[in-house]
């Protein structure tokens, strides 16, 4: 099953009430951060609603803003921060999520995470 249809198939379940918001991959990946990884901005914001927690972190300590941030996600980025996600947090090896974008050269990411106070 690719990326895309195992995410569609998790919320579908959490729809109908069957699966933990906060579930993780064997990588210790949330399904927030799986929906926050290919841009599915609508299902993040569900995902927020029924509870996700918006500063879990995987096992090379990433949470789903960086990996919004560096996916290029500009509307996931936003919306993640506007569910209170923590802007300055570093993973494993020291990145932050405007760390990944500034690499990136995202620009509509690097001017929200700006304007939210992130630094490098």
């Amino acid at each position: 099953m690719n990326l895309l249809a195992d995410i569609v198939s998790k919320v579908k379940d959490l729809i109908e009430g069957e699966v933990d918001v906060n579930v993780r991959d064997k990588d210790g990946k949330t399904t927030l951060m799986l929906a926050a990884g290919v841009g599915d901005v609508d299902r993040v914001i569900m995902l927020l609603a029924k509870g996700a927690d918006v500063n879990a972190k995987d096992e090379a300590g990433e949470n789903a803003l960086m990996i919004a941030a560096n996916r290029g996600s500009a509307s996931c980025v936003k919306a993640l921060i506007a569910a209170g996600s923590k802007i300055n947090v570093k993973d494993k090896d020291g990145w932050t999520a405007m760390k990944w974008a500034s690499m990136k050269s995202y620009e509509d990411v690097i001017e929200l995470l700006d304007a939210a106070g992130a630094v490098d």
